[in-house]
């Protein structure tokens, strides 16, 4: 494992772990603004870019190449800490100059490692400084062609040197005088992300049940007419139709309630890039938005890559699992005035033995009129990237998964016994028809208590239904419960 091979600690991982998805996600949400001028003085000779995650890229003669990467730990590192993300971004990003040596502390808050392979030397500097409970960091590279890399040394030297970090603010602007202070999840302590101090805040993790957790926190600011969205609560789990959910009468749109009670969308998988448009036509639609201009929609392939890296050093990447991220910018008028928006949007499609279930595991908003979309896009990369789960929580939520999964896994036996007897035939499934046909003539609705299992029938003359701990059930046309006592009974197909 790669943990063992650095001597990374749990945490050490888990800080690795939202270090690169940092990176990977605000290069991604970056990336829809106009390119930033160059942070730096060139030689003669010598050419750079800056790439949507902020890193500037150098190539000069012989083949030279250096980059320089300012970025943000949402964590304070220690030197070990840094030493440890240093190799991983070595080995991650720049596996192709060299094979790259344990780094060293050179100055305090500066360490140094060395490559070499492929005919090439390599060096890489970074620079951090601890900032509050986050660290600022610097990450330089030089690499050369093993002849000519003393030669090289001091222009790299003299062109680093003339880095000045202001010059990469939003389309060419500096960036927006923002400050944060930590907010916590109301509702369970599940997290904690840093939001611009005055801003209004709602929303937070919301449990539909022990394993269907979600987070959905709005961002805004009356002043500026700006708003972001870290996640969206009622994006459900979705599963797509199989032969088993087809022989049972279900079909796409409807929902199914799995043996975890997890209340599942039966819809086909949508790659990042096509749910990041639907879910913007349906985000302009709600907010009432007319003259809808699409400015741009592109597939994210190269955050995907990243984010596989990631999780291939967590055992998460195989031939059952899939990622996929898109972003689409627009501009719309709601009651005559413009707006930006942008919405990047990660999907992640696991195949478990007949099924296979989706999610939206990443999904960012910022809506603002275009004076205030630089301070949007600011904050939401600030707000993404400050995010950290509590410990404490995170060892609650795997007991109650694993209380569930005993749960599941009994019922998961008995519907895997149903699918392999011999009876899995077309009389099996006019029973099922023949019941529905039923139910349909008496009016009468399936519905089942999550807490307990327990099936009920129930007329059909209510959207939601509830049952309290003496077993009265009430019916209504609103979501929300009759009283404290209640809880909402799972509604099956009809």
């Amino acid at each position: 494992m790669p943990s063992a091979r650095l001597g990374i600690t749990a945490g050490g991982l888990r800080m690795l772990f939202a270090l690169c998805v940092t990176i990977a996600v605000l290069g991604a949400i970056g990336s829809g603004r106009a390119a930033a001028p160059l942070p730096l003085t060139l030689e003669s000779g010598w050419h750079g870019s800056v790439t949507s995650n902020g890193r500037v890229d150098i190539t000069g003669p012989h083949d030279a190449r250096g980059t320089v990467w300012p970025f943000l730990v949402p964590t304070t590192l220690s030197d070990q800490g840094a030493a440890a993300a240093l190799l991983a971004l070595l080995r991650q990003y720049y596996s192709g100059d060299a094979t790259w040596n344990a780094p060293k502390v050179r100055a305090t808050g500066t360490l140094v490692a060395s490559g070499t392979g492929k005919g090439r030397r390599s060096v890489a500097i970074l620079r951090y400084l601890r900032v509050g409970s986050a660290t600022v960091a610097t990450l330089y590279t030089a690499s050369s062609n093993t002849a000519s890399a003393n030669g090289q040394q001091p222009a790299f030297a003299r062109m680093f040197a003339t880095f000045h970090p202001s010059g990469t603010g939003t389309s060419g602007s500096t960036a927006p005088n923002l400050s944060y202070v930590s907010w916590r999840d109301p509702a369970e302590g599940a997290f904690t992300i840093d939001v611009p101090r005055g801003w209004s805040v709602k929303g937070g993790i919301v449990r539909y049940t022990s394993v269907d957790v979600r987070t959905g926190v709005r961002i805004a600011s009356t002043a500026l007419d700006a708003a972001v969205l870290f996640g969206d609560a009622s994006v459900p789990t979705y599963v797509e139709m199989n032969q088993a959910l087809a022989m049972a009468g279900y079909h796409e749109g409807q929902v199914y309630t799995s043996p975890y009670g997890v209340k599942e969308v039966i819809l086909a998988y949508q790659p990042g890039l096509a749910f990041a448009e639907k879910y913007a036509a349906a985000l302009a639609d709600a907010n009432g938005c007319s003259d809808v201009q699409m400015q741009s929609q592109r597939d994210r392939a190269d955050t995907v890559a990243a984010l596989n890296r990631i999780n291939a050093q967590f055992g998460l990447v195989g031939a059952n699992v899939r990622n996929d991220a898109g972003e689409v910018a627009f501009t719309c008028r709601i009651k005559g005035k413009l707006y930006d928006a942008y919405v990047f949007a990660g999907t992640t499609d696991v195949q478990a033995n007949i099924q296979s279930l989706w999610q939206v595991p990443y999904l960012y908003v910022a809506t603002a009129q275009p004076s205030s979309m630089s301070i949007a896009l600011a904050a939401l990369q600030h707000i993404v990237g400050s995010f950290k789960q509590d410990p404490s929580w995170t060892a609650r939520q795997s007991q109650l998964s694993a209380d569930s999964a005993r749960i599941a896994s009994a019922a998961g036996s008995a519907i895997a016994d149903s699918i392999s007897s011999s009876y899995w035939s077309k009389s099996a499934s006019e029973d099922v028809l023949s019941e529905q046909r039923s139910d349909a003539t008496l009016g009468l609705t399936n519905t089942v208590d999550p807490a307990t299992g327990e099936p009920f029938k129930v007329q059909s003359d209510s959207s939601h239904y509830w049952i309290d701990h003496s077993g009265k059930i009430v019916g209504t046309d609103t979501s929300a419960a009759p009283s404290v006592d209640f809880h909402e009974l799972l509604t099956l197909a009809r």
